[in-house]
């Protein structure tokens, strides 16, 4: 059975940038999704490197999805991810 998962919306005037990245026998890669405080999507993407750390996946797309926020001009952007380590890196 899977973990229930869910969005949650920002507070106003916010972005959300959504995260996961993963290795298994088949590949590895990670994605991205980045969303306004109503839940509309504002930009998705997906990636994938030679490296295959979990942890690299992780912090490249976090670290993906953040230069894509600066790009677009989004300079208040919450963060989520499934990956403690990743966020205890950062902070």
């Amino acid at each position: 059975m899977g973990i229930p998962c869910y969005w949650t919306k920002p507070n106003e005037d916010i972005a959300k940038l959504s995260t996961d990245g993963g290795v298994n026998g088949r590949g590895v890669g990670y994605g991205g999704i980045i969303r306004n405080n109503n839940g509309d999507t504002i930009v998705a993407y997906v990636g994938s490197s030679l490296n295959k750390s979990v942890i690299f996946q992780e912090l490249s797309t976090i670290h993906q999805g953040l230069s894509t926020c600066l790009q677009l001009n989004i300079v208040k952007v919450t963060v989520a991810s499934d990956s403690l380590q990743s966020i205890q890196a950062i902070n």
